[in-house]
């Protein structure tokens, strides 16, 4: 093919007047070619012949020179143009200007493949790639198991990441080690290849290869020069994909901070009501932020408390397995352990798991986790919860960076569940305020009721009995009166039974006939209970005695009867059983009690039961799992506290949807039950000297001194205090019945007044309110006593027999 160069130079020299000057090839003595340029002329001699003068000259370093500029001020050119179109790319457009860069780069290399492949930190893995291809040979499509492609080759994988620049001029002369590699080049039809290392601050974050396909004529390999410029090429990508990793890294964090921001706005609004729901978005937005597939919070995890839990699974994963076993415990002790200490749990790869977490690892793979991450929430040094997430559709990769920000996300996460937590505390204050203050206001309700009341069922009692005792048994008049009588004794009881549950009465107790006391409150029962259930008293043990406040053991038989309907809104069967049982030491031990006799009270229904998480509290105040403004929470924390102070115990057998049975167990006492009051119709004491009665209201007044005259007494009646005075200023008398409330002067300032100037004057205290009425900041009255209405005629007498006669010992010389 240099023939026609080499004929045209010939014949240019036939003719001196044209210098010839040509360039071709010529085959050297060792049969290698080189490129020369010929510059020559003709000349005559004096003899008239044609003569010539030629010189050759090697141009092939020159040539080579003027390719390698020509070449690097491509490259700069290329380098350049490149620069400037990666500072400009849009995120957007970004792998297609790569692609489009990677052809562009290709030429300069003369290769027939490009490709771009980006190192994750931390370990040997790839995670992203850019490619461009010739259509002439085979182009691998995006690596998407970058695990497989890094273990599948790891000998040219390893040279790379290390920072060797990896050259194989020849796919064939590649070593056994590289089976792998010279398997997948054949496959690719590469002939030649190039990698090219780039690495920053010390470690590979990618590189850049090059491939070229068999064809004629083609060089196997790349030249030193080449090498040495395609890695500054290299370079600019890298740099490129830098760039672009951290504007995304900008803009994810940007995005991160509005998230975060927008978030805590968004919990800092919501109610106490609404946390839950905030969080469960909040750990969707979570685990979307570092592409997990299943999150969960678990809060109050050292609080003593049932620990609050919220989860969230993608769409195409199963719900998080709820693993609260002994066992499940056991394996989990070695994550509790690390979180305990405040060190996070992390595994990209679940198998790297250390040795003593074999089981736990085991557990989770079981469950098809194949990455995990736990961050623990202290709180004034404690484990206060934990932010978990599992990858199962892929694996995890997170930066520190990410964990940050996770750190903070869970920190608003337990500050959201502390606010809720407390303003339900707030909240329970308030009721409980609301609950006292209802309290005091149907105290002081009950305590003017009962004052009434009291005073008309006294005057009812009192005629009652008057008119019986003067009556011929024949008659049907005595016993129409004798059901009067004992209706009205009804009425006394409800109203002792309103003032002891509004606490307006001190506790008093007293041997109590424990049949008699469920008797008497049968008839409050029967009205609370619907007919939709079966109520029946079981008496097996009539005559078991206990000590205790009768109005006391009533309000628990209440408490406890009330709090089994409630348990059966459609009906059911409740018994309560009376029965006694000795406690041995081993059955005495765990209810924390001695042993010994014990009588039993035994409330059982066929309701919805009691969860087992609910068990530790049904006795703590103010807890309760009905609707609100449908209980009080006070209840069976009220029956706790009165057993308690009986020496007893509750013993509490439920499961969910099979009832309950509530026990109490109170000491069984061998004293002999004491009786309320004297019997209706007998005579009290008969007495002598003169009395001083004072009532504003004019029918009990009347009543009292009756009573007192057919006792023997001489009785003045007045009507209010400034009455009193008035007698008690003209006569001396032996004693003075007075009621506590009246107007103007009350019975109390009433007393003082004339125990001050005629001590010692004994003074008998009516009233229909609570023996609290006494309480004077002055302090007690001298030689008192207090008769709470209504009362009998034999209990006035006797209450102030009781009087006179201390007061004539006192006055006995010794």
């Amino acid at each position: 093919e240099d023939a026609p160069a080499v004929a045209a130079g010939g014949a240019c020299s036939e003719n001196p007047a044209v210098r010839a000057q040509r360039r071709f090839r010529i085959r050297r003595r060792d049969g290698s070619w080189c490129q020369v340029d010929l510059v020559g002329s003709t000349y005559r001699s004096s003899t008239g012949e044609l003569r010539g003068l030629a010189v050759y000259r090697d141009v092939d370093d020159q040539l080579r020179a003027e390719r390698a500029l020509e070449q690097q001020l491509e490259v700069e050119r290329r380098i350049s143009e490149l620069t400037r179109r990666f500072l400009r790319v849009a995120p957007g457009d970004f792998r297609s200007c790569m692609n489009e860069g990677l052809e562009t780069i290709a030429g300069l290399a003369d290769a027939d493949r490009a490709r771009f492949v980006v190192v994750s930190p931390g370990e040997m893995e790839l995670s992203g790639e850019y490619q461009w291809g010739a259509e002439a040979m085979r182009c691998r499509p995006r690596i998407t198991d970058w695990k497989g492609e890094v273990a599948q080759f790891r000998w040219s994988a390893e040279r790379l990441v290390a920072g060797e620049v990896l050259h194989v001029p020849r796919v064939a002369d590649l070593p056994p080690e590289a089976a792998a590699e010279r398997a997948s080049f054949e496959t690719d039809c590469v002939a030649s290849y190039l990698g090219l290392p780039i690495r920053q601050d010390g470690r590979a974050v990618g590189f850049l290869d090059f491939a070229r396909g068999p064809r004629p004529r083609a060089r196997e390999g790349w030249e030193p020069a080449e090498i040495s410029r395609l890695r500054l090429v290299a370079e600019v990508f890298g740099a490129a994909v830098q760039r672009l990793q951290l504007e995304q890294e900008l803009a994810g964090q940007l995005e991160v901070e509005k998230r975060v921001s927008d978030f805590s706005r968004a919990l800092l609004e919501h109610g106490a009501q609404e946390v839950d729901a905030g969080i469960e978005r909040g750990l969707e937005a979570a685990a979307a932020f570092v592409g997990a597939d299943r999150a969960y919070l678990i809060s109050g995890t050292t609080s003593g408390a049932e620990p609050s839990v919220h989860d969230w699974c993608g769409p195409e994963v199963p719900p998080r397995p709820q693993r609260m076993g002994a066992e499940d415990r056991r394996q989990q002790r070695w994550v509790a352990e690390q979180l305990s200490r405040g060190e996070l749990v992390r595994f990209e790869r679940l198998e790297n798991a250390p040795a003593e977490a074999s089981e736990w690892r085991e557990s989770m793979l079981s469950d098809g986790v194949r990455s995990y991450l736990c961050i623990p929430i202290r709180v004034d040094g404690r484990l206060d919860a934990v932010l978990g997430f599992h990858w199962i559709l892929r694996r995890a990769r997170w930066s520190d960076g990410d964990l940050a920000v996770l750190q903070l996300m869970a920190e608003l996460f337990v500050g959201a569940l502390r606010r809720k937590r407390a303003e339900r505390r707030l909240e329970a204050n308030q009721q409980q305020l609301s609950q006292a203050q209802k309290m005091e206001a149907l105290g002081t309700l009950a305590g003017g009721i009962a004052h009434d009341f009291n005073n008309q069922l006294t005057v009812m009692l009192a005629n009652a009995r008057y008119a019986m005792r003067h009556l011929s048994e024949d008659d049907e008049v005595p016993r129409a009166l004798g059901d009067l009588h004992r209706a009205a004794q009804h009425c006394a009881q409800l109203t002792r039974g309103l003032l002891a549950f509004s606490r307006r009465t001190p506790a008093t107790p007293r041997a109590l006939d424990v049949s008699a006391v469920i008797e008497e409150v049968e008839d409050l029962l029967r009205p609370l209970v619907p007919s939709s259930i079966d109520f029946q008293i079981v008496d097996r043990h009539a005559g078991a005695r206990i000590v205790a406040d009768p109005v006391q053991l009533q309000q628990v038989v209440v408490n406890l009867v009330v709090n089994a309907r409630d348990a059966m809104p459609d009906g059911g069967m409740l018994r309560l059983t009376i029965s006694t049982r000795d406690l041995s030491r081993a059955e005495a031990a765990p209810l924390g009690v001695a042993p010994g006799p014990y009588v039993e009270l035994a409330v059982s229904d066929t309701g919805i039961g009691i969860e087992p998480r609910d068990r530790p509290r049904i006795f703590e105040p103010f807890f309760t799992t009905k609707e609100q403004g449908k209980g009080t929470g006070l209840g069976l924390a009220t029956c706790y506290g009165i057993v308690q102070e009986c020496r007893g115990a509750i013993d509490v057998q439920s499961e969910p949807g099979r009832g309950a049975i509530f026990r109490v167990l109170l000491p069984e006492s061998r004293s002999l039950a004491e009786v309320g009051d004297a019997p209706a119709l007998g005579a009290g004491p008969q007495g002598r000297g003169s009395v001083l009665v004072v009532e504003d209201e004019p029918a009990v007044r009347r009543a009292l001194a009756r009573a007192l005259r057919e006792g023997g007494y001489q009785v003045v009646e007045a009507g209010d205090g400034a009455e009193a005075i008035g007698f008690a200023s003209a006569q001396r008398f032996d004693a003075l019945v007075t009621d506590v409330d009246m107007p103007h002067l009350g019975g109390i300032d009433l007393a003082r007044r004339l125990v001050a100037e005629r001590e010692p004057l004994p003074v008998l205290f009516v009233s229909g309110t609570a023996v609290e009425a006494l309480q004077s900041p002055r302090g007690p009255v001298p030689r008192c006593h207090f008769l709470a209405k209504p009362f009998s005629d034999a209990a006035l007498l006797e209450a102030l027999h009781g009087l006179l006669v201390e007061r004539r010992s006192s006055q006995t010389p010794r």
